[in-house]
């Protein structure tokens, strides 16, 4: 991902796209221009801007300022102050470059390009090749920066063969090295994979004369303490600073290393960033600069199968003050500041215009590419029918644990679906996502898709603690309003008098004397923990009171539309029954913490936060080199909402009132008109995912909407976004239609740069483009059209090209020094400008004074090409419950239906608490309490329940088997031992308590663990008859709990045949065995049971371990679980 903007203002959200929409409407509506960094006019869709050139004020260097000044006075003599002279030093990178610098190169790192291809450099900071002074020798010699506009930039961009940087044990380490030996002899020098060596700057001065040279002379500048340099062999170096003539000739009396050709290699590119991914991520401005420095050596042409090439961003500083020729011997070691791989390929091997009509003409929804009919062996062909259908919804087949520890199939799907879905689920909430699941009657299989959205959701927010605290601060605010209010309401309905808080103050006095009475008050006691009031006893102002709740939710939508609302400066009263505007992230908030929630949700809607296995659970679906259409399914989203805002519930056990407020409110914010835009803000109905190389190639693939007849369009790209490796996400405000189509351009900054038409071994075709130097050409039809075509041919005689045309446009291209070497592979920039600017201003009459690296860098520009796609038009709606297929060679389905069994449910019955003694409850009158009752309440604990002992998959019946074989004599040895939770390292008696508590079994490792593996553990514990020894009469808790060994299981259920709790304990996967070795214990806890109490001192009750190895040897143990009476106080 390119690194953002230094000093720029990043986007606040992903969804910035659809922000920057209806900002940038509502100021034109308000006539509000935004300023810009820019002294000319701002970039419109499609433009750019070029610059040859953009040198700041000051470069780095030492500079002094003099100050003289003289005061003149009417009455005195004038007088000359002493000068002042301040010296001080502009700073700028010189061995290593910030890590934010580097945008983007072309080819990417590790992809591939024709040989025709250029490598460039696209640089966050525009001015950076021109910071520093790339030749600081005297104004009299050649080669300064006299050519205004074109400049020669202190860095340049080389492309090498790997070899030809490679260096040898020797040259590194041996008696022959380069470089200075180093301090620590077992310490060897190493080259990086691009042909790098790290030194310590001063070794940089201490190079081997006999086998290197560089131009660095002094470091006193550097802020670096280390620098990464390559070594270019002397006689490439020499070809690289050589000044040719007009037919490739060197110029006899060159006696410095000439530069002046990479004046023309950087410049300045303005762009307009609409529709960019990353370069239009920003908040402020919609135009942005980039420095772009171009290699002008290409790859071997020779050369029919794939090369490995390295690219250098180098430092050319003071290289053109360094003698010429180099010594061929010796290499030229020269700071490097960047650099990548990337392979060259022969031209029919890299075809982007290919590419996108591949991508155009296997377009499709998003689903895996399936036929139309199968051939099955299942004996119901419809089976197999309907689990066609389901995989061309959209759907994949995912291994799931069921509550109970099986595993099995089901279904699931991501909130990308190939067809539209209906909102069902609007309305729905759910309080553990459970309920969300959706069974298959067909296949027996289930749809796990909304409640694993309701889980996800669920777990983004426990991940985000802004969210989650300012979620709960909104829940506390809207619950005390909506309920403050509610009560108010019915105590004034019912002539209930209340209180102010003038009148509270009042009653203050009285305060001391109730708490005083606290103490007596019997409910207060242990036992009363699980008591719940009776109807009559309920104040008719209580939540529960059906009075209440005729109006509390009402209430609690009001404030919460309160809390959701913006600042208004016209105060509202209960009276006028006008709510303000929901905020909508343009005006004022009523509440900071209703802004970071809706935020949230906005989010989940947008799906920013949600992985992308998510997205696309099967990546079939997406193929690579692929382009796929999708809409979003809403309730998808809504169950991902829901479980966001299932956090911070201490109040509701069933429904869940407050978040159903909220809902209302964010509902409210979608739903609501602006004033002014007189419209509703933009949300995903549509999209694409883009998978291709081009994505990795040009991570700013410009992503625009458009009409077909050019007239505006109400679609919005309102999300765009490089997801993953090569792979784009691009959300869509609406479904598509004939109004508008998609079209992906390459960007302006990552264009490729090439030679021309091709290169080979023996020729170079070089189209020259029409460039214009004026405005107002946009009506030439044929712009895009070549102006004129040259080839060139490489001589079998002379060593240098000459011209096959035009004979005055001389030598562009320099293939070798020596014949058939294939080593030089350079571009004369020099030639192939003139040749340029002299065609330009013979047949468009070219207004620049010379040519320029503006103009250079349009003509060495690739064809900048466009996709222009229309997105297929909406299928069939369909509801989740109800399944369409909407996709064509059959195929061979074998289909293994699993035999289904389902648990029965069994609703949960209120607790019969006991009744404590009478205390101080607040009753209504008469009339009132007639009318308000108690709904039925459940207890506090989420519970599982008791299943029937049918319902457990035990793999054998329980017996006693008769002893194993002599090599498995020594069955592994655990104790059991039940205990108090509340006194766990007491004895092992369990008090007959009059209230429930928790029991803990422990079950601890002893001895012979040898090589056995435990398949699973069931203990039975009496319970019912009391006449019998029994733990309980009857138990009702919430069932068994796994104390630390998570390895394992627990399910409790009851068993009718004989009257007994049976726990299984069983590994957590399926067909596992835990080796004993690793097993410590097992332990679990039994939460609140009512223990029976017997008389006498100490009861024992008969239970009973049985455990499984192996899968087929079976011990049973028998253990006891002492019971006594309650201790007696002061005993």
């Amino acid at each position: 991902m390119p690194p953002p903007r230094r000093n720029s203002k990043p986007v606040s959200s992903g969804r910035y796209l659809a922000l920057r929409h209806r900002r940038d409407r509502l100021n034109a509506l308000r006539g509000i221009q935004l300023t810009t960094d820019s002294d000319k006019s701002p970039l419109q869709r499609g433009e750019q801007r070029l610059h040859s050139s953009y040198v700041p004020g000051l470069r780095a260097g030492t500079y002094t300022v003099e100050v003289e000044q003289t005061v003149l006075a009417t009455t005195e003599s004038s007088k000359t102050f002493d000068k002042q002279i301040q010296r001080f030093e502009v700073v700028a990178p010189r061995f290593a470059l910030p890590s934010d610098c580097i945008y983007s190169t072309f080819p990417a790192n590790g992809t591939s390009a024709p040989v025709t291809c250029l490598p460039h450099v696209v640089l966050n900071d525009a001015i950076l090749p021109w910071e520093r002074v790339a030749d600081d020798r005297p104004a009299a010699l050649p080669a300064r920066d006299e050519d205004l506009p074109n400049r020669v930039p202190w860095l340049v961009c080389l492309t090498f063969e790997v070899d030809e940087l490679r260096l040898g044990q020797e040259q590194l380490n041996g008696p022959q090295s380069l470089f200075p030996s180093l301090p620590n002899p077992d310490t060897k020098r190493t080259q990086s994979p691009t042909g790098e060596v790290d030194l310590d700057l001063k070794e940089l001065l201490q190079l081997n004369p006999s086998h290197a040279t560089t131009p660095v002379t002094q470091i006193r500048d550097a802020t670096e303490t280390k620098a990464s340099v390559i070594a270019i062999p002397g006689r490439l170096f020499n070809s690289l600073v050589t000044a040719y003539d007009s037919e490739g000739e060197p110029h006899p009396d060159q006696k410095f290393c000439d530069t002046s050709r990479y004046r023309l290699l950087a410049h300045v590119r303005e762009i307009h960033t609409e529709g960019m991914a990353h370069a239009g991520a920003e908040d402020e401005a919609i135009d942005r600069r980039f420095g772009i420095v171009v290699s002008h050596r290409t790859g071997p042409a020779r050369r029919k199968t794939p090369t490995m090439l390295v690219s250098h961003l180098l430092s050319i500083e003071r290289v053109s003050a360094m003698p010429f020729p180099v010594d061929e011997n010796k290499r030229v070691v020269l700071p490097s500041l960047f650099s990548w791989t990337h392979m060259c390929v022969p031209p029919e091997m890299m075809d982007i215009p290919g590419s996108m009509d591949h991508l155009a003409e296997g377009s499709a929804m998003l689903r895996p590419s399936l036929p139309d009919s199968v051939k099955t062996s299942v004996s119901d062909p419809t089976v197999a029918e309907e689990m066609l259908r389901r995989l061309k919804d959209g759907y994949s087949l995912v291994r799931w644990r069921t509550q109970t520890g099986e595993e099995t199939a089901a279904f699931t799907r991501g909130p990308l679906v190939p067809a539209a879905v209906k909102a069902t689920l609007e309305n729905t909430l759910s309080n553990a996502g459970q309920s969300l699941q959706i069974l298959d009657k067909k296949l027996g299989l289930m749809d796990l898709s909304y409640a694993t959205a309701w889980n996800l959701g669920r777990t983004l927010a426990m991940a985000d603690p802004a969210f989650t605290a300012a979620l709960c601060r909104v829940r506390k605010i809207v619950l005390q309003r909506g309920s403050d209010k509610a009560k108010i309401q019915v105590m004034r309905a019912t002539g209930m008098p209340f209180q102010t808080k003038r009148e509270l103050v009042a009653s203050l006095q009285s305060l001391t004397e109730r708490l005083a009475d606290m103490s007596t008050v019997a409910d207060l006691s242990r036992e009363n923990r699980w008591r719940r009031p009776g109807s009559s006893v309920l104040p008719v102002h209580a939540l529960d009171s059906t009075l209440v709740a005729a109006v509390y939710q009402d209430e609690l939508d009001r404030a919460a539309y309160q809390v959701a609302s913006g600042y208004t400066d016209r105060p509202t009263t209960e009276e006028d029954g006008v709510m303000p505007a929901p905020y909508d992230e343009l005006n004022i908030p009523h509440s900071a913490d209703w802004v970071v929630v809706l935020q949230f949700a906005l989010n989940l809607r947008f799906l920013i936060p949600v992985p992308f296995h998510y997205l696309v659970s099967d990546m079939a679906a997406l193929p690579q080199e692929s382009l796929r259409f999708f809409h979003i399914d809403k309730n998808w989203s809504h169950a991902l909402l829901d479980g966001a805002l299932s956090l911070g519930n201490h109040v509701d056990r069933d429904c869940d009132r407050v978040r159903d407020a909220m809902h209302k409110a964010i509902q409210r914010y979608h739903q609501k008109p602006h004033a002014e835009l007189d419209d509703v803000p933009l949300v995903p109905e549509y999209g694409f995912l883009l998978r291709s190389t081009l994505v990795t190639q040009f991570l700013d693939l410009k992503v625009t909407v458009e009409s077909p007849t050019g007239a505006p369009t109400s679609c919005v790209l309102i999300r765009q976004e490089v997801v993953g490796p090569g792979i784009m996400l691009g959300l869509l405000s609406q479904v598509p239609d004939s109004n508008y189509r998609l079209t992906f351009t390459q960007p302006a900054h990552q264009q490729c740069f090439s030679i021309g038409k091709s290169l080979d071994a023996d020729q170079v075709i070089i189209p020259f483009k029409k460039i214009y130097s004026e405005e107002g050409h946009d009506s030439d039809v044929d712009r895009g059209e070549p102006l004129d075509s040259f080839s060139w041919r490489r001589t079998k005689q002379e060593p240098h090209a000459a011209p096959m045309h035009k004979p005055g446009t001389g030598a562009v291209y320099l293939w070798e020094t020596e014949k058939d070497a294939d080593d030089t592979r350079i571009l004369l920039l020099d030639n192939l400008a003139r040749s340029v600017y002299a065609l330009l201003k013979d047949k468009l009459g070219f207004g620049e004074e010379k040519p320029t690296a503006a103009m250079m860098a349009i003509q060495l520009n690739d064809p900048c090409w466009q996709l222009k796609i229309d997105p297929p038009l909406p299928a069939m709606i369909f509801a989740p419950t109800n399944l369409n297929s909407l996709s064509s060679a059959p195929l061979d389905i074998d289909l293994w239906q699993p035999r289904v069994q389902l648990l029965p449910t069994r609703p949960f019955r209120a607790t019969n608490a006991r009744r404590a003694p009478p205390s101080r409850y607040l009753t209504a009158a008469a009339p009132v309490a007639s009318i308000a009752t108690l709904q039925q309440q459940a207890p506090p604990h989420f519970s599982r329940g008791l299943l029937p002992i049918s319902a457990l998959q035990i793999t054998k019946h329980l017996r006693v088997d008769p002893p194993p074989p002599p090599e498995h004599s020594d069955l592994p040895v655990f104790n059991f031992r039940v205990l108090p939770a509340s006194n766990p390292a007491g004895t092992d008696v369990v008090e007959s308590l009059p209230y429930d508590q928790d029991l803990v079994f422990s079950i601890v490792y002893k001895s012979h663990a040898h090589e056995w593996d435990l398949a699973e553990a069931v203990i039975k514990v009496p319970v019912g008859d009391p006449t019998r020894k029994c733990m309980t009469r009857r138990y009702r808790g919430p069932g068994a709990t796994m104390l630390s060994n998570l390895r394992f299981n627990v399910l409790a259920s009851y068993s009718s045949a004989e009257k007994c709790l049976v726990f299984k304990i069983a590994p957590r996967k399926e067909k596992w065995k835990v080796p004993v070795q690793r097993i410590k214990e097992i332990s679990f806890l039994l939460s609140r049971v009512r223990v029976q109490a017997y008389p006498g001192k100490v009861a024992e009750v008969d239970c009973s371990a049985h455990l499984t190895y192996q899968g087929e040897y079976f011990t049973s143990k028998p253990f006891k679980i002492l019971l006594a009476a309650p201790k007696k106080v002061g005993s």
